[in-house]
């Protein structure tokens, strides 16, 4: 039942209200619980997406004002931005309002988040951190700043799409385990019924909570039910309202109000408020940087002054941007070497330059890590025997050394 668990995070998937029998067949409770499982690891999976609920993402500040929509609002948008993607026609299987009183600027990692193998491939000049807008409606009404899709395509891959302030972007397609956990899922039907209604529906039983809202976090999560063997589900909706901060967790106890909501009745089919712990569910804490990137020296030349070294991105995945990558140059003792720049670049453009004085990327770091990107490294002199050290920062641990 929703609201079984005692973790918020699990709370809007916690368990499909109102399974059916398939004619012929019985409801087996084992296989009810590990489906009931899988789905909410779908889940946290995309909310992880939005928030910072692991290392790596950092409050920040929004103006008044945002572009506060319901469901219906939003997914025309995510719709028109999908269209016309490769892979179409898409299919949403799951739509996540986030209401956050404190806004936020998070990492895409899918792997970190759910420690499943997760291939994030990003649209073109999309950034790998989604910008979560600080929430500064009214809980009850069913409106986000932020509205997350999960698109399918009949070959299983996903598209990701956020609407931020009402406008749509497609993160880019994920593939991998968890990319087939959305296959569970049913399409979502076009005649479901709106977040507010369903906002609407919970409200009064959720008043402890909504009395409070500059404390309060909010959650409309979508799915278009579920069709699997043995069980089955329609269309839900799964409010979830709680003083845990999306935005910045910790390890005290906060309030929860879990409802679910039959997507085409508007019939509140379960909820349930109670004290529960903000600690973020257990999981990696890093990404190996040798997994999740891997570089070789392709090229190298010399002038009367100068020497260049071209290394290229042999493999990248797990949503890695440049600015997870700290690097040096040294020499065989180890010993740092100075007279150097690094210049990124995605084809034929400079995407971002790394300053060795002062140890930081200047440009766009926040920029995807694609394959066949380059690093040109420039010198003074000869880095002949010398080595380039690409180390993991942030969610990346581990270091990756070429000799030059």
């Amino acid at each position: 039942m929703a609201g079984a668990g005692v973790n918020p995070w699990t709370g809007p998937v916690s368990g499909p209200s109102a399974p059916t029998r398939r004619q012929g067949g019985s409801l087996n409770r084992r296989r009810l619980a590990g489906y009931a499982g899988t789905v909410a690891i779908l889940v946290v999976a995309l909310l992880l997406l939005a928030w910072v609920l692991s290392a790596g993402g950092a409050p920040s500040s929004t103006g008044p004002g945002p572009g506060l929509l319901t469901y219906r609002g939003a997914e025309p948008v995510a719709n028109s931005s999908v269209s016309g993607y490769p892979g179409s026609p898409w299919v949403a299987r799951l739509a996540v309002g986030i209401d956050s009183p404190v806004g936020a600027t998070v990492p895409v990692n899918l792997s970190l988040a759910t420690g499943l193998s997760c291939t994030l491939t990003p649209s073109s000049g999309t950034s790998t951190n989604v910008t979560v807008p600080a929430f500064f409606g009214n809980l009850s009404e069913g409106t986000s700043p932020l509205w997350e899709f999960a698109f399918v395509d009949a070959s299983g891959t996903v598209a990701l799409v956020s609407v931020t302030n009402g406008v749509s972007t497609v993160l880019g397609t994920l593939t991998g385990a968890c990319a087939t956990l959305f296959g569970l899922l049913s399409p979502i039907p076009a005649n479901v019924i709106d977040s507010s209604v369903a906002a609407a529906a919970v409200a009064a039983d959720a008043r402890p909570l909504l009395t409070n809202p500059t404390n309060t976090s909010g959650l409309f999560v979508l799915t278009g039910g579920y069709n699997l063997p043995g069980f089955s589900a329609g269309p839900q909706w799964h409010v979830v309202y709680t003083t845990c901060s999306l935005a910045v967790p910790t390890s005290a106890s906060g309030l929860t109000f879990n409802a679910t909501v039959d997507a085409f009745s508007g019939a509140v089919v379960s909820n349930l408020t109670q004290t529960v712990s903000c600690t973020v569910p257990a999981g990696p804490t890093s990404v190996p940087l040798g997994t999740a990137l891997s570089v070789g020296l392709t090229s190298s030349f010399s002038r009367t002054t100068s020497w260049g070294y071209n290394l290229t991105v042999l493999s990248a995945a797990d949503s890695i941007a440049w600015g997870n990558l700290t690097v040096s140059v040294t020499n065989v003792t180890g010993s740092a070497v100075s007279g150097w720049t690094l210049t990124a670049v995605h084809g034929s453009v400079t995407v971002a330059v790394w300053d060795p004085t002062t140890s930081s990327w200047s440009g766009s770091p926040s920029q995807s890590i694609a394959v066949s990107d380059q690093l040109l490294l420039r010198s003074t002199s000869s880095l002949a025997g010398d080595s380039i050290v690409i180390a993991g920062a942030g969610s990346f641990t581990g270091t990756e050394s070429i000799a030059l």
